[in-house]
């Protein structure tokens, strides 16, 4: 059975900020846990891909597999001294996202509603072997694993009717948030970074944007999303992120066959 890890490490401090206990610079941060490193399975196999922080903890996001069930979108909270928060998910997918038969968070924000958004993908009985672009709200002012149906109306949402995306496997694989105090928007807009496959092993990329309460946004190049590409970018691989600055700019990290050497990966 896969055991999921969440650990802190300290990282270096400065002259004015406090210094933790248990440690040094750069080592496990023992006041979290006993020893920096929490393990859990929930009763299945878990596998964690994100984590979001706010004042109260941290939510490890991923995907659960339990016994004869497929894999399914999975959080699990922590506060910061590594104890176990009320906040959780791990239950098959169909009992979150209607006639869903598999799911997968590979992406987690918290927004500026202070609830955490996962993104990854679904896939849905009919179309089981070909995942879609799924982003979801969780309620964090209660216990449990509470959809909050603001967004979108039920909670969640499946982006798989542009032409980009209505017959190849979509996922979305990171996700920020503009917001208001950037300079950039007028509201928060929430961004999914999305990988596209085409074919056995070439790959698109594309930027969605978002309204908080979980629509396309329109005012999001025009159209509500953008291909991220460029003249010599080559071949896209898998592996990619998304982050924000300071003033709402949008940077993506991916990676890439030079176009000029074969087989040579560029980043």
């Amino acid at each position: 059975m896969r055991r999921s890890l969440l650990f802190v490490v300290l990282l270096a401090a400065t002259p004015f900020a406090p210094a933790f206990a248990g440690g040094i610079d750069g080592s496990p941060d023992t006041s979290f846990s006993g020893n920096g490193v929490l393990s859990w399975t929930d009763g299945g196999s878990v596998v964690v891909w994100d984590v979001a922080t706010n004042s109260t903890g941290a939510y490890a996001v991923g995907h659960i597999t339990l016994a004869g069930e497929e894999a399914a979108l999975h959080f699990k909270g922590y506060n910061h001294g590594g104890g176990a928060l009320d906040q959780g998910c791990a239950q098959a997918s169909d009992t979150l996202f209607t006639l869903a038969t598999s799911s997968v968070g590979h992406a987690g924000m918290i927004d500026s509603s202070g609830n955490l958004v996962v993104g990854g993908y679904a896939a849905f009985l009919g179309t089981e072997t070909t995942p879609r672009v799924l982003v979801t709200r969780f309620d964090l002012s209660g216990p449990g694993c509470s959809l909050d149906d603001s967004f979108s109306g039920n909670g969640w949402a499946i982006f798989d009717d542009e032409t980009w995306c209505d017959t190849e496997e979509c996922r979305v694989i990171d996700l920020v948030e503009i917001r208001p105090e950037t300079g950039a928007v007028l509201a928060p807009r929430i961004v999914a970074l999305v990988l596209s496959r085409v074919g056995v092993s070439a790959y698109r990329l594309f930027l969605l944007g978002l309204t908080a309460s979980g629509a396309i946004d329109g005012g999001f190049d025009g159209n509500g999303w953008t291909e991220v590409t460029a003249a010599g970018i080559g071949t896209l691989r898998q592996h990619a992120s998304l982050a924000v600055d300071g003033i709402g700019r949008l940077y993506v990290l991916g990676d890439r066959t030079d176009p000029d050497a074969a087989g040579d990966y560029d980043s």
